[in-house]
Formats: C-alpha cells, sequence, structure tokens
C-alpha cells in the first residue's frame, strides 16, 4: 500500500473525497462528537466536505485511520501552524473501536511519519479540559501542557468551553520511528 503509513494496528491514508461519507457520519455521531464539545454532533453537507478535501494541500491535510480489516475507523489531520510546526487533531470515529489502541497505535505512527516525511520540529494540539482520557493519552505520549485557556469558546449549547493546549517537541518523541 503505497503512501500509507502502518502502525501495528492502523493504517492511515490520505482521505479520499469519496471518504466524506463516513467522515459525515462520525460528525453527526453525538457520541463522538461531545468529546470535542458539539454534543450533539454537527451536521456537515458531504458534498462541501468532499469539494475540501479535494482541495486539500501540504499545508493541511487529512488521513483516515483504518483497522487490520481496511475498515475506516477514524481519521486525523494536520494544519502547518509555522515553521517546522504542526498542529494535529485524531478522531475514532466508530464508537466500538474507542479505548482499545487504535488512537495510541494512529498517533505513534502518525508522529514519525510528520517527523521523517515533513521535517515537523513541534507538533501542537488543544482538547476540551475535561477530556481526560485524550490528555492522559497525549501527555503519555511526551505532550506537555503549555496553557489553559479559561472560556476559550461557546459551544452550540451556549456553554463556556475550557480547553488546554500542549506541545510535543519532536526531538523528545520516544517511540518507534519509521
Amino acid at each position: 500500500m503505497s503512501g500509507t503509513i502502518i502502525g501495528d494496528k492502523v493504517y492511515i491514508r490520505k482521505a479520499l473525497p469519496e471518504d466524506a461519507s463516513i467522515m459525515c457520519k462520525w460528525y453527526s455521531d453525538r457520541e463522538i462528537m461531545k468529546h470535542v464539545g458539539f454534543d450533539k454532533g454537527l451536521s456537515i453537507d458531504p458534498a462541501d466536505l468532499q469539494k475540501r478535501i479535494a482541495n486539500l494541500n501540504d499545508q493541511n491535510q487529512i488521513y483516515i485511520i483504518t483497522d487490520e480489516n481496511g475498515s475506516p475507523i477514524g481519521e486525523c489531520h494536520y494544519n502547518v501552524i509555522g515553521d517546522e510546526v504542526y498542529d494535529i487533531g485524531i478522531k475514532i470515529g466508530e464508537l466500538v473501536k474507542q479505548g482499545q489502541g487504535y488512537g495510541k497505535d494512529a498517533l505513534v505512527a502518525f508522529i514519525p511519519y510528520l517527523i521523517n516525511m515533513h521535517g515537523v520540529k513541534k507538533i501542537t494540539l488543544s482538547a476540551l479540559v475535561e477530556n481526560k482520557r485524550a490528555i492522559n493519552l497525549y501527555s503519555g505520549l511526551g505532550f506537555k501542557v503549555t496553557g489553559i485557556n479559561e472560556n476559550s469558546w461557546t459551544d452550540p449549547e451556549g456553554r463556556e468551553r475550557t480547553s488546554i493546549d500542549m506541545e510535543l517537541v519532536c526531538q523528545n518523541f520516544g517511540y518507534k520511528t519509521q
């Protein structure tokens, strides 16, 4: 599988326009999206997402995470925010696959890819302060808290939400590199 990032449990490939329908399913799922502050999910038009995927470039990219059987189970992405600095995000979109190590495996494969293929020196991300599972995962991979943003945004239900910023200096990433 040329162009595929390989983990122990996952395969990661660039998103294709035809992935928009499964991604929209994940984004509209309340259980999946509540961890990022959208308790009722997000309504995204698949045609709009197809266009967005078709127009991705080296500054921002979306990848599909598949399980051992090649079934799509989530997505990860990056946005270039500075010289050798990328902001990333990850979502395991299939609820039955959450809590089974797929997210960790995806990050353990994705981060070395960013380092080796793109020369990334620092990776940033953010999470809602109450998303303890994600924060623990990121901390376990070497991400450090760089800030807490009280009432950083108002969710669709009108609640003020607090987020936590984290970063990884890539030379400190101690997991396998490909």
